[in-house]
């Protein structure tokens, strides 16, 4: 009798540890989520959307006037803040193949020029 009251007890605690870990692995999800849509919102901002239809996602955006705004309005952003390490700006090709339009590193990494899809 007092093993099935141990068993019984045991299973109980080991399911209620179980829940409150999926609980929590849940809750601190959904705040990660709404911290990192908070970050994107206010990097958006410092994004003007006409600047990056004018880029092409190639060598020659490294010279365009556009890109270089990009490229400095993203630089005060990153260095703003120091959790940021990268900020990328991403886009589509007219096939819909995502490439990347513009990056901002560390002073520390080389900078990455505009790719487009392989």
């Amino acid at each position: 009798m007092f093993r099935h009251k141990w068993l019984i007890a045991s299973a109980i605690t080991i399911l209620a540890g179980i829940m409150f870990t999926v609980w929590t692995v849940a809750w601190v999800d959904r705040q990660m989520r709404v911290e990192l849509l908070g970050q994107a919102e206010l990097v958006s901002r410092a994004v003007h959307v006409e600047r990056v239809r004018a880029l092409r996602g190639d060598e020659a955006d490294l010279e365009s006037p556009d890109y270089l705004y990009l490229a400095s309005q993203l630089g005060n952003v990153r260095a703003a803040n120091d959790k940021y390490r990268y900020i990328y700006l991403m886009g589509r090709s007219e096939g819909g193949e995502i490439l990347f339009l513009l990056d901002v590193q560390d002073d520390e990494v080389e900078d990455s020029p505009p790719s487009l899809p392989g």
